[in-house]
């Protein structure tokens, strides 16, 4: 199976929720000292994605979130929490994705195993005029109704220095 980044929607509405819900700053020499931070709780979501090292299902997630973002003259600080629950239901099968991995159609089948569990999500950033680098983790675990366990871990990180990428890498893992 191919390995998408799982990630991309398990999270997404949180991300929405939280920009809307928090306060944030410019980036720029002329920014000044401007703490933002806040949180959201309880963040109920139903979509189609795959669940890390089983495959596509409909997931459905309830996450807390926590968003810190300081901007000054100097550069930009943010870093981000989030921790859920999910569950999945339904199998999805036929499942199209565009270019950026989201799904755009599928077909749903009674799943043979469902599977509930844990997840947190991770990512900061650094960054002023000269560079930036930015790190992300997703982690999680789940029981299936078979008894199988799911664990993974997923790290990215990027370092940039002007338009030159010091360092990128993506390492992801089921065990």
């Amino acid at each position: 199976m191919r390995r998408l980044h799982p990630h991309r929607l398990l999270f997404a509405a949180v991300i929405v929720a939280t920009a809307a819900a928090l306060p944030v700053s410019g980036v720029g020499a002329a920014s000044v000292h401007d703490p933002s931070s806040g949180s959201v709780h309880n963040v109920d979501e139903t979509f189609v994605d795959e669940v890390p090292c089983a495959g596509d299902y409909v997931i459905h997630t309830v996450v807390n979130a926590t968003n810190h973002d300081v901007s000054n003259k100097n550069g930009d600080w943010e870093t981000f929490t989030e921790t859920g629950t999910f569950q999945s239901g339904d199998r999805a099968i036929n499942v199209v994705r565009n270019d950026d991995g989201d799904v755009v159609s599928y077909d749903l089948v009674p799943a043979d195993v469902s599977y509930s569990g844990h997840f947190t999500v991770w990512g900061g950033f650094n960054g002023n005029p000269k560079e930036w680098n930015s790190t992300f983790t997703f982690s999680g675990h789940g029981t299936g109704s078979d008894g199988s366990v799911l664990h993974w871990n997923e790290l990215e990180h990027i370092n940039v220095t002007g338009d030159i990428t010091r360092s990128a890498f993506s390492k992801f893992s089921c065990h």
